[in-house]
This record gives C-alpha cells, sequence and structure tokens, in this order.
C-alpha cells in the first residue's frame, strides 16, 4: 500500500521598509537601523508561528477511529484522574507493545516500542495532576520517562466542524489562517462573535481529549523550498523583502498509531 504526500501549499510573507526619509525620525542612525532589524526579523518569527500553530492544531484535532485508536478512558468512583490517566496510559502502552493489528489505519501487524512514541497531553487534564501523585505514578524513573512527552494548551485539542460555524469568542477555534470579516486568524485563534468560519476551517474546544499517542514519525510536515529574497524600489526608496515557502498539506503517516483518548462521558 502506498500513500501520497503532496507539497501543495504556497506562501509568502511581504514587508515593506522606507530605509532613507523614515530616519528622520529618530535621533541616531543606529538606533533606526536597529528598529528596521528587528522589523526583518518578524519574518522568520511569522513564519515560526504559521509552522508550529499549523502543527499543534492539526495534531490536536485530527483523529482516525480504525482499530483501537479512539481510545476511552472510563473514570473510576474513588480515583482521581492521575491515577485513573497513569493506569490507563500503562495499560495502553503494554498492548501496543503487543503484536497486534489495532494502532494504525493500514492494520498491519506491528509492535510499538515506548521509546518510539510520543505522548501529547492536554494541558487542561495534565495540569490538574495533584503533586501528591506525581511520586507514585509520574516520577522521573516511573511512567513518563519510557516516552517524549508534549503538553500543548487546551485551546489546540478539539472536534472540527464540517459546517460553517459562528465564534463564540470563548471555544470556537480557526483551523487554519484565515481572514473573515477583516478579522485575521491564526490557526488555534478564537473566533470573535459574529464571524462565520467556513465549512472544515474552524473547530470547537473538546475538554473530554486528555492526550494524543503517536509515532516519533507519525506526522509528516515537509518543506519544499524557502526562499528570502529582497529589492529596492529606486523610484520610491521603499526596499521590499520577501520569503517565499512552500509546504505539503499536513496528514499523518497511515501505518503508524495515532490514538485520540478522551474521558468518557
Amino acid at each position: 500500500m502506498t500513500q501520497e504526500i503532496k507539497l501543495d501549499t504556497f506562501r509568502q510573507i511581504r514587508l515593506s521598509l522606507e530605509p532613507f526619509f523614515s530616519a528622520r525620525a529618530w535621533g541616531k542612525a543606529g538606533a533606526f537601523q536597529q528598529f528596521n532589524d528587528v522589523m526583518k526579523s518578524w519574518i522568520r518569527t511569522t513564519k515560526a508561528v504559521y509552522d508550529a500553530t499549523l502543527v499543534n492544531v492539526y495534531v490536536g484535532t485530527t483523529e482516525t477511529d480504525i482499530g483501537k485508536q479512539e481510545h476511552t478512558i472510563t473514570p473510576v468512583d474513588g480515583q482521581n484522574d492521575a491515577l485513573t490517566m497513569a493506569v490507563d496510559l500503562a495499560n495502553l502502552l503494554t498492548e501496543m507493545k503487543d503484536i497486534n493489528t489495532d494502532y494504525s489505519d493500514y492494520q498491519f501487524l506491528r509492535s510499538y516500542a515506548e521509546g518510539d512514541l510520543i505522548v501529547i497531553w492536554n494541558s487542561k487534564h495534565y495540569n490538574q495532576l495533584k503533586k501528591a501523585d506525581l511520586p507514585q505514578v509520574f516520577h522521573t524513573e516511573g511512567l513518563l520517562n519510557e516516552f517524549e512527552q508534549i503538553v500543548l494548551p487546551s485551546h489546540y485539542f478539539g472536534t472540527v466542524n464540517t459546517g460553517e460555524k459562528a465564534g463564540d469568542g470563548a471555544t470556537v477555534f480557526a483551523r487554519y489562517e484565515q481572514t473573515i470579516n477583516g478579522h485575521h486568524y491564526w490557526p488555534g485563534q478564537v473566533i470573535k462573535e459574529g464571524d462565520t468560519a467556513p465549512a472544515g476551517m474552524s473547530y470547537t474546544e473538546d475538554d473530554s481529549i486528555a492526550y494524543k499517542v503517536i509515532h516519533k514519525d507519525s506526522l509528516s510536515y515537509m518543506s519544499g523550498f524557502e526562499v528570502q529574497t529582497s529589492f529596492l524600489n529606486p523610484r520610491t526608496s521603499i526596499e521590499n523583502f520577501y520569503l517565499t515557502f512552500a509546504h505539503n498539506t499536513l496528514q499523518y503517516w497511515a501505518n503508524y498509531p495515532f490514538i485520540t483518548a478522551r474521558f468518557a462521558e
């Protein structure tokens, strides 16, 4: 079986500076040059924000129900969330180390070493773990020492809205970078009341998602090219800077696990 990854997204970040006449408003030439240098550094910072928010939202909102990749955590009466998640995660990792077909879309026979897995936590659940529980189930020589872990803010975890969705200023977030009614949104940014996102372009935060378990090679984010150029328009004395880049539409490799663990309602 094969899976196609397409480099089909092309973006450009543009910045225009006027390095001559604007200098008259500054007391020292060095201060003006320092200001321009900061402005130019924002081009790279903008791309870093774009990359990070896009990947975080993709991980937090992507799900597959093939096999046992939709994983339910069942609360236990009288047991706090820390212990419940610890026992549940330990059992899940034990199952994944066994040879089975349950944890990939292709459903090939596979087993996964804990060192090859990444657990991506919803901060709303991770931060609720009591300090009293840490030495018992989350100490450095215990469960969490066996795999890589990442903690993301809770607003990155949610369910994609397949239809148009009106923002409420609290629970509806942009899935991709977009502009609605003149308001610019980064992925993972809350959509204001009065703005309606197109179908598939937003998601609603889902507090029931506790964590994701993926393989270190599960996610494919490939850069086709990246070019930074600049030129001076002699007629207007404006210096233009461009960062042009391309990447694939995000998707996970179907022969690796992409597990969503959520608490049962």
